[in-house]
């Protein structure tokens, strides 16, 4: 994957962009979702680690569980509606959130978005080039894990070119 041009280009982009920024890293799921979360009467509990590190972007769990479902959602429209109408959208949602849940001071959103969708394009691709991905996904799903990608490479130029 590092061979990917693409993602060298992301990450060439973000590192001359960002370069001065420092970037506040924590514990990370990796996935953090409501199907990888179980609650009962007392306690919580998340469950399915294979993604979790010690550093990743502090927002990225935050960001993940508020927006993938949007995205997800979002992603169907894609082609119907303008990616700045989205990316605007998913950025009012995200500062609500953070605002209201009093997690964050939002100046700063921008990169930390970025570096999450710099990371799920990253995620998603070195997926698809696992040897035995035709065990593990379906050509199906294979063929809308490109569309997301593509999608959030379209998400991500917007964000690094809005900056």
């Amino acid at each position: 994957i590092s061979k990917d041009q693409s993602i060298n280009k992301y990450k060439k982009k973000i590192l001359n962009i960002y370069k001065l920024d420092k970037v506040i890293t924590n514990y990370s799921h990796g996935d953090f979702a409501k199907h990888n979360t179980i609650k009962n009467k007392k306690n919580n509990y998340v469950i399915d680690l294979e993604f979790f590190t010690k550093n990743r972007n502090y927002l990225y769990d935050f960001i993940f569980w508020h927006s993938v479902p949007i995205l997800n959602y979002l992603f169907k429209l894609n082609n119907l509606v303008s990616i700045s109408i989205i990316f605007n959208l998913v950025e009012v949602f995200l500062k609500y959130n953070l605002t209201k849940e009093k997690k964050s001071n939002t100046n700063n959103l921008r990169l930390y978005f970025s570096l999450f969708l710099f990371e799920r394009i990253l995620q998603l691709k070195t997926e698809l080039k696992l040897k035995n991905i035709n065990e593990l996904l379906t050509k199906l799903n294979q063929k809308k894990n490109l569309k997301i990608i593509n999608f959030y490479e379209k998400l991500l130029n917007y964000c690094l070119n809005k900056i």
